[in-house]
């Protein structure tokens, strides 16, 4: 069982060896590394750097927060933090809590002095003032996540100058970003939300009243390896929102009601061939007659005279097309390993009769070497050779007989 201790006095505060200011505790739990947390309606803010130690506060979590965050009204001095006292065995965490029913206002000089941190967290918070442009500029994150709350806007620059990726000198990294059980005012996403992240291998939009998903979401996101959109409103997707994310391997989109129709189904064919996995079954909530059914028990019925080729030319096969230029590629391929086949038979036959007829000369020259050889011996012994026969009417020739010496 973990040991916690939680220390609270009225003034600067010793406690199991942590220093840290009034309002403000520190939870150790068997580690060397505490959490120390700052009650937003106790604690004097700013709170200083100077004001924490053994050890430094490199996770920190503010609670009961309500009101605009202005990094140099709640932090003091943390734009000097030593990072090379980081401990590797966490991340330097910020977690912002708010009250129930609190508000978060967010600008530009929200997290100024806070770039140094690893892990950002809100959570809880009503951003009655959205997420304006550049509010995270200039950190580095290894995760980020709006957990609860409302989101009332976003800015298609909302992300700039932030970047989100894994941190290979923290434990276990993420490189993700999560907006979760926070609910989207607006019901989508500003366009080009996510696209300063391209480093981000994460991104999770989970129960927050996402209603509208644009082709183009996730375009600039070609680190992806998972998303997950689950517990959401929209009810359709285009055939290309997942089109160029090659390091792309999992989708959750669990709990939707999806309007079938053949076009907006077509994305399925791009998951399938590029071997993506897709968490959650796909039933169709419209057309009415296959309520609760599988996608592809409508796609056989319903879409087999359709052009779900998508306006492109092409052949269809079951529910897959065959593009005109997927099928140019099969029937050159084809004409390829014709004509090498039949390069292959000429050259064998070619050869076998060549051999053959080397073979038929070596036959003719063996042949020929007897005969003189036979000639050369019956010369020897003194016989005579075979009276030939004069031919075409020519007389008759005797041999002359000679010895051999």
């Amino acid at each position: 069982m973990d040991f916690r201790v939680v220390c609270l006095l009225a003034s600067l505060v010793v406690c199991d060896g942590a220093t840290f200011p009034s309002g403000c505790t520190y939870q150790e739990y068997t580690k060397p590394i505490g959490v120390y947390t700052c009650d937003f309606t106790n604690a004097s803010f700013p709170v200083a750097l100077s004001s924490f130690s053994s050890p430094n506060p490199q996770r920190l979590k503010i609670t009961f927060f309500n009101g605009n965050l202005v990094s140099s009204s709640v932090f003091s001095g943390f734009n000097a933090y030593d990072v090379s006292t980081f401990d590797t065995n966490y991340r330097a965490s910020l977690e912002i809590s708010c009250a129930t029913s609190g508000t978060l206002g967010l600008s530009t000089t929200s997290f100024t002095d806070m770039t140094y941190i690893q892990e950002l967290r809100i959570t809880g918070c009503n951003l009655d003032s959205g997420i304006p442009a550049n509010v995270f500029s200039g950190m580095q994150l290894d995760y980020l996540e709006i957990d609860k709350g409302i989101i009332a806007s976003t800015d298609s620059a909302s992300l700039t100058g932030l970047t989100i990726a894994k941190i290979s000198t923290v434990p276990n990294p993420i490189g993700g970003f999560t907006i979760r059980n926070a609910q989207l005012t607006a019901g989508e996403l500003a366009a080009n939300f996510f696209s300063p992240l391209t480093s981000a291998v994460s991104i999770t939009v989970d129960n927050a009243n996402l209603i509208n998903v644009t082709s183009g979401m996730f375009s600039s996101n070609t680190a992806l390896q998972t998303i997950n959109l689950s517990r959401n409103k929209f009810t359709k997707v285009s055939y290309n929102l997942f089109s160029g994310l090659k390091s792309l391997t999992s989708i959750n989109m669990s709990y939707i009601d999806w309007d079938c129709t053949c076009t907006d189904l077509g994305f399925q064919h791009s998951l399938s061939s590029n071997y993506i996995n897709l968490h959650g079954n796909i039933q169709c909530m419209t057309p009415t007659s296959y309520q609760y059914m599988k996608w592809t028990q409508f796609y056989f019925n319903e879409c087999e005279n359709k052009d779900y080729c998508f306006g492109v030319p092409g052949s269809v096969s079951g529910v897959f097309c065959y593009q005109w230029h997927q099928i140019l590629f099969y029937f050159l391929l084809m004409i390829a390993f014709v004509a090498s086949a039949i390069s292959v038979f000429i050259v064998i036959n070619v050869r076998r009769k060549m051999m053959q007829i080397i073979r038929e000369i070596e036959a003719k020259k063996r042949k020929a070497f007897m005969k003189v050889k036979e000639a050369l011996v019956r010369g020897r012994d003194g016989q005579h050779a075979p009276a030939a026969t004069a031919m075409m009417g020519m007389k008759e020739r005797k041999w002359i007989e000679t010895t051999v010496p």
